[in-house]
């Protein structure tokens, strides 16, 4: 695991590991024969608590994010559908599923809400608060979580961790969202204008560029500035493309 992954699993267990054990105690250290003897998420010995399916074990740091998924009940890792914005002094949690905020509360400093995901992580990358700050979004029950955290140590470029350690251009995603709302375009019109754009830069045949560029030039003739706008957002396919669509559209 590398010093990233070290120093944002750290700042994820201060909150959902010490904070979270204050209140509804700590998991317990197995004598298990037969159980692994090194952390299935950063690699390291010593007192493990095992699981449920015997075969992989977290050490007391890594159970708080992939302890609940293996059998062991942490408050701070539910599995997918919820997400959270920490910083040193302050924790942001969103769940879709209401029962689960039930898991976070008593821990101190929290904000609760019931809301999904995406409208939690879009928000954040639209408002982000001061660095350092670490966004959390599961999607998939994994030890590999252990690895997949990062702080963020600026506004512009946020890390989402519990996914792809790849930073989101949350400046570009920002700027977009505003450009959009200028523009007023319906999403589906504004969706089939970048997948056209995304042929022609791409280029994948001639005969499919030529036709997506007269496609092109005939809405941007019905609107007036698609074309500007199109070209000034991300391609179809990538993260900050997505997280545009929901900033943009968000209800």
């Amino acid at each position: 695991m590398d010093s990233k992954s070290k120093q944002a699993l750290l700042t994820y267990h201060d909150w959902f590991g010490e904070r979270a054990y204050a209140v509804y105690g700590k998991p317990g250290v197995s004598h298990k024969k037969g159980m692994p003897s090194h952390c299935a998420g950063c690699g390291a010995g010593g007192a493990l608590s095992a699981t449920e399916l015997g075969y992989l074990a977290f050490c007391p740091v890594c159970v708080t994010v992939a302890g609940s998924y293996q059998g062991i009940k942490v408050p701070g890792r539910m599995g997918a559908g919820w997400a959270a914005t920490l910083t040193e002094k302050h924790a942001k949690l969103t769940t879709g599923n209401a029962g689960n905020l039930d898991a976070f509360q008593g821990l101190a400093n929290s904000e609760l809400s019931h809301s999904t995901v995406a409208k939690a992580v879009i928000a954040t990358l639209l408002s982000p608060p001061d660095p350092p700050f670490m966004v959390v979004a599961f999607s998939q029950s994994s030890a590999d979580v252990c690895k997949q955290l990062r702080v963020s140590e600026s506004r512009d470029r946020i890390y989402l961790g519990g996914g792809s350690v790849a930073p989101i251009n949350a400046r570009l995603v920002r700027s977009c969202c505003r450009a959009i709302a200028d523009q007023g375009l319906p999403q589906a019109n504004l969706k089939k204008a970048v997948g056209l754009y995304t042929l022609i830069v791409r280029g994948l045949s001639k005969a499919r560029t030529d036709d997506a560029k007269a496609a092109l030039r005939e809405m941007d003739t019905k609107y007036a500035g698609l074309s500007d706008l199109v070209t000034a957002l991300p391609l179809y396919g990538t993260p900050e493309y997505d997280w545009v669509m929901v900033g943009a559209y968000a209800q």
